[in-house]
């Protein structure tokens, strides 16, 4: 079998495969999954991958035209860790950190591919200029509230940048475990 890909390098229409800020790796890491099961080999980890850190992508839209279903989507992709259940729960909030819509956590079988689509009327975060994702994660004895997504930008003019950007659990810096030093120069 041979698998062929186009690259136009057109990020705005979202045709491109190249790591970018807002879709850090996500087209590597589902491209690595779907080789895996052509070759038939298993699925593994990307290099440099924390495993403790479950492989989800969170999808969100960057901008809404109010009269749109506002839409996220959260992908699970096998990499080979061993079998475990995630527990995920998104959360919509404005601007002010103020719960706009929560939605019920999902329990993610890890041993296949998965998507959880969920869909909003845009009409109920009508309140806000903006919206952003929350997501808590409960995994391999870890729970953890993952911030610093996208927002939406809500707006009741025609949508410029719609399309989505993609979140790589495992490529997001968490503060809590890093630090800075600074070093006296020579």
């Amino acid at each position: 079998d041979v698998l062929m890909l186009f690259e136009w390098n057109e990020a705005n229409e979202n045709t491109h495969f190249q790591p970018t800020v807002a879709h850090g790796r996500t087209w590597e890491r589902i491209l690595a999954y779907y080789r895996s099961v052509l070759d038939r080999t298993p699925p593994a980890p990307r290099p440099g991958d924390d495993k403790t850190v479950p492989n989800l992508v969170l999808s969100v839209r960057q901008a809404l035209k109010l009269g749109e279903p506002y839409h996220l989507e959260l992908l699970y992709l096998p990499d080979g860790t061993s079998e475990k259940e995630v527990t995920a729960r998104v959360t919509l909030k404005d601007g002010t950190g103020c719960t706009l819509v929560a939605f019920p956590a999902e329990t993610i079988p890890t041993g296949g591919l998965l998507a959880i689509d969920y869909r909003v009327p845009s009409e109920y975060l009508a309140r806000a200029d903006s919206v952003t994702a929350e997501l808590e994660t409960e995994y391999a004895g870890r729970k953890k509230t993952w911030r610093g997504f996208d927002s939406t930008r809500l707006s009741a003019t025609p949508c410029r940048d719609y399309l989505y950007s993609h979140h790589p659990l495992r490529e997001l810096i968490d503060p809590e475990t890093h630090g800075i030093e600074i070093l006296p120069s020579a």
